[in-house]
């Protein structure tokens, strides 16, 4: 899997969470106009504790999962893309960041998407159709 596009510190449709939530979570959709690539957008959020177990920035250990029947690949987004110390928010006790990114994927069922941020793992989402 390759990037698209650079990845950005926000995310055009950040999903809602509660205060209360600690870990990733992720939507994806289709991009108008280039529907051979998908857009992945995600928030983390995860206790200060182990924000510097995984080492800071946050953004630059994030990492994406595909895969399907005969398919896997991956991509770590942020892997050599210039972040920021406001990149990341510290909310008390936790500390947030949001991210939106656009990789090729092809068409149909059956593949599936998670990005994970150290131990903390978003649900796996089907690819959009």
């Amino acid at each position: 899997m390759k990037l698209a596009s650079v990845p950005k510190t926000i995310a055009d449709a950040t999903p809602a969470v509660s205060h209360d939530f600690r870990g990733v979570i992720i939507v994806a959709m289709r991009v108008p106009r280039r529907e051979e690539l998908i857009q992945i957008d995600g928030l983390f959020r995860i206790p200060t504790a182990a924000a510097a177990e995984i080492g800071r920035p946050l953004h630059r250990a994030l990492s994406c999962l595909a895969w399907g029947r005969a398919y896997h690949d991956s991509v770590d987004p942020f892997r050599d893309i210039v972040l920021f110390p406001d990149d990341e928010i510290d909310s008390g006790g936790s500390i947030q960041g949001a991210f939106a990114f656009q990789v090729p994927m092809y068409r149909g069922v059956g593949l599936y998407l998670h990005v994970a941020l150290g131990p903390y793992l978003s649900d796996s989402i089907p690819s959009p159709p």
